[in-house]
């Protein structure tokens, strides 16, 4: 059931002009679509990927609070069992451009996002909660780098979650399950530096 459901938000998502950007090899990324809102849009997996679909929404956000148009992200997670690559040898991320699971995309007018992917699974063994990795390289300014983690996580510390509240590296998703049980994180919003 959910593969087939996972293959119905792949296809609905690049009929709405998203484009899957976990292709392999670093030439393969593809740069994001826009959805039917105008919202900026990315795929990070291939049809059939095992794992709870997921819907990141949100805003990137300049330090004093506003919208920040055509801020390029590039986003990358592990699969279900916490690895960034096939056949599990690199839980620990040896490098974020090796990752299977990325994409990239530019935030639109009103510096809003969303992306269509699966829950990722946390690192085996320990390590820090489930996580989906930001790059944010707004205008002229160096690369800014954020995790989305996700409330309910068994490896959610207290001073992660202080941490999130600061928008200090860590932005704290309450995923929910939408009209159609798609699991979704609204609000994901990001404030650089």
């Amino acid at each position: 059931m959910k593969s087939g459901m996972l293959m119905v938000i792949a296809a609905a998502a690049m009929a709405i002009g998203a484009t899957y950007g976990a292709v392999q090899g670093p030439s393969g990324e593809a740069a994001g679509g826009k959805g039917a809102t105008g919202t900026a849009t990315a795929v990070l997996i291939p049809a059939g990927e095992p794992g709870e679909p997921l819907i990141v929404d949100g805003h990137v956000l300049s330090a004093a609070g506003k919208p920040v148009a055509g801020a390029p992200l590039y986003l990358y997670h592990t699969d279900i069992q916490g690895y960034y690559s096939a056949g599990g040898k690199d839980e620990r991320n040896p490098g974020a451009r090796n990752s299977r699971l990325r994409g990239n995309l530019e935030t639109d007018a009103e510096g809003r996002y969303q992306f269509r992917t699966i829950k990722p699974g946390q690192y085996p063994g320990g390590g820090p909660p489930a996580h989906i990795h930001y790059e944010i390289t707004p205008g002229q300014q160096p690369m800014q780098a954020f995790e989305l983690i996700f409330e309910g996580d068994s490896r959610l510390t207290a001073e992660i979650r202080q941490r999130a509240a600061k928008h200090d590296f860590f932005i704290l998703c309450a995923p929910a399950k939408d009209s159609q049980g798609i699991l979704r994180c609204k609000g994901a919003d990001v404030m650089l530096k």
